[in-house]
């Protein structure tokens, strides 16, 4: 993919490819048909007890989700907040609202009280899924808002408040079950609300569109291997939302789930060698431990062809040091990751310290609108 750029207008602009789908064509059509393919494959695994999830156990489980958010009154349109660390769980509930026409608003746990009340009075959701231990912030910082909203907890530590496991309960109709059709086109039917950086201020929503998510999907590489998926971001994190969603629509791909613990660099080469994971997303600082560790020539990481890094600076340093440790192995390097992936380089690409490199998403639109200091820029994704 080849991107331009306007000199007179200073924007990049990624290529303009033909939309491979029909607008009715939404996330959770191509989901349920790649999940009825291969019902017996092995789909996603959490790495703390290896439990493994079968294609038709995740049809059958998001199938419930979103049978039983229906039965509570949540329909299309209406906004699902989530904080909780990644999981099964999380996977059903995530796809699930996709398939209902609910948007996903997932924030996380670290958040401050003023920043949770910032973004939720913003979308207004009518249910919020959050781990036992968030609950008394959540309510703390919605004390004083002027909508209505229920909490679920993720966990069964109280018997008291409503959990998030009774949406897998069966409904005796998942057999019959058809996905809704939306009012809007794919290019217009939101189903995520993202929250931004916050480098420059408050944190922002993001909306993603079915399309947006469809369009990306196509330009993945083809295997006729399984790959092995990995990532140690939340659900927050457009690297730790999106391979909720990337993993079901991809035919040939196991997810190693880890559920948001301390990260120990030792497990991360456990991880990599007993699953043979080929692709794994990791934080520009874990990524530096992980390449300065002594240990690191110790483990069979053989298996690994390419390292994602992004959300923060990725020095030349480290680049290098990459390069270094694992001459035979890609690392991309993504810029705009809250906006779906807007750029990603390769350290060869480099041709001056910083560079964003060439190959932007189709049909993004770029253009840094201030410098707001040196390597910082304020880039305004059109």
């Amino acid at each position: 993919m080849e991107a331009s750029f306007n000199s007179e207008l200073k924007i990049w602009r990624g290529p303009k490819i033909p939309y491979p789908f029909s607008m009715d064509t939404m996330i959770s059509d191509l989901v349920l048909e790649n999940l009825s393919k291969t019902p017996e494959r092995i789909l996603q695994i959490t790495r703390s007890d290896d439990k493994a999830i079968t294609c038709n156990e995740f049809k059958i489980s998001m199938i419930r989700v979103a049978q039983n958010l229906a039965k509570i009154g949540i329909k299309e349109e209406d906004v699902v907040g989530i904080i909780a660390r990644q999981s099964h769980l999380a996977s059903y509930i995530i796809n699930g609202c996709i398939a209902l026409g609910a948007l996903i608003n997932p924030l996380h746990a670290a958040m401050n009280e003023t920043d949770i009340c910032g973004i939720f009075t913003q979308t207004r959701p009518k249910i919020i899924i959050c781990e036992f231990d968030i609950i008394p912030k959540v309510q703390w910082a919605l004390k004083n808002v002027d909508f209505s909203y229920q909490i679920y907890s993720m966990s069964n530590e109280n018997s008291e408040l409503l959990k998030a496991e009774d949406f897998l309960k069966p409904t005796d109709n998942e057999d019959n079950f058809k996905l809704p059709r939306f009012k809007k086109p794919a290019n217009e039917k939101i189903f995520a609300i993202l929250c931004s950086s916050g480098t420059t201020g408050m944190s922002k929503g993001v909306c993603f569109s079915h399309s947006s998510v469809l369009s990306l999907i196509s330009e993945f590489p083809k295997t006729t291997y399984t790959t092995v998926s990995y990532t140690t971001s939340p659900i927050y994190w457009a690297t730790g939302f999106f391979p909720n969603i990337t993993s079901v629509l991809l035919q040939n791909e196991l997810r190693i789930v880890y559920e948001d613990k301390q990260v120990e660099i030792r497990e991360i080469f456990e991880d990599i060698e007993k699953y043979g994971i080929t692709s794994a997303s990791i934080t520009p600082t874990l990524l530096a431990l992980i390449l300065q560790d002594e240990n690191i020539h110790k483990y069979n990481l053989k298996s690994l062809q390419s390292v994602t890094s992004g959300g923060s600076i990725v020095s030349k340093t480290l680049r290098e040091k990459f390069a270094e440790i694992f001459p035979d192995k890609v690392m991309m390097v993504p810029y705009g990751l809250t906006e779906i992936f807007v750029s990603m380089t390769k350290p060869n690409e480099y041709k001056q310290e910083y560079a964003v490199g060439s190959l932007l998403s189709p049909h993004s639109e770029v253009k840094v609108c201030k410098i707001l200091q040196q390597c910082r820029s304020n880039i305004n994704c059109i």
